[in-house]
């Protein structure tokens, strides 16, 4: 006598009722353990945040229709506690950017351009291009800024000079001496007198008192202990 196996054949619509029922099972596992209130929450969060952004995006504009001055104002002031309720929530100034270069911009007209810088504030000529800067100049203790304007040396690339600094003390009680170059087409005579120096003053961070440069008779600055960005 055989044995007879007996495979059962489900159709379609019992295969779809036990789908549906895993479907339920999974879903009240997941209302147990909190995760679907998690996952509507965090989806409710993304949909604040995008229209948020939206709404910073393209600001609701007040209704011309109604002509009312009163209203148009109290919407621009209210459009204005949003955007900056929504600065202050995203830890971000979309002006600070453009403010910082105008700051920028302004210091370093201010002492290249003294005598036009009267002129510019009346609007009647439009303020001279300023030249370029090998790099902005930082204290490395403090990352305190020293220079906006300065020229990078041609052989150590981690020297500069300057002229005009800012938030530098010069050390006028010390001294530092450097021998100078000798030319090549002068004889050689006695070392002892031939030796001429050059003569500079430290000069120190006015923060932190971090030594960053020397300063010489030429009223230069030359700046060999710095943070250099680019």
């Amino acid at each position: 006598m055989e044995d007879e196996y007996i495979v059962e054949e489900f159709s379609e619509d019992e295969y779809n009722s036990s789908s549906s029922e895993d479907d339920d099972i999974q879903s009240f596992i997941k209302k147990q353990c909190g995760l679907i209130e998690v996952e509507d929450d965090f989806e409710t969060e993304m949909d604040k945040v995008m229209t948020a952004h939206l709404e910073k995006l393209h600001p609701p504009q007040p209704d011309e229709a109604s002509g009312s001055s009163v209203t148009t104002q109290s919407a621009k002031a209210a459009a204005a506690m949003k955007q900056a309720k929504l600065n202050d929530e995203l830890l971000y100034d979309p002006d600070m950017d453009d403010e910082d270069e105008k700051w920028v911009n302004d210091k370093r007209r201010s002492y290249i351009f003294p005598s036009a810088s009267g002129s510019t504030s009346n609007n009647t000529q439009k303020p001279k291009p300023l030249p370029n800067s090998d790099a902005v100049l930082n204290c490395p203790a403090c990352l305190c800024l020293l220079c906006m304007d300065c020229q990078r040396h041609d052989i150590y690339k981690s020297q500069y000079r300057a002229m005009f600094v800012s938030n530098c003390n010069i050390v006028e009680s010390e001294t530092l001496k450097y021998p100078k170059k000798k030319k090549k087409f002068r004889k050689r005579t006695d070392e002892t007198s031939s030796i001429e120096y050059e003569i500079y003053n430290p000069v120190r961070c006015s923060m932190c008192n971090t030594e960053v440069a020397v300063y010489d008779a030429e009223e230069m600055y030359h700046f060999f202990n710095v943070l250099a960005s680019y």
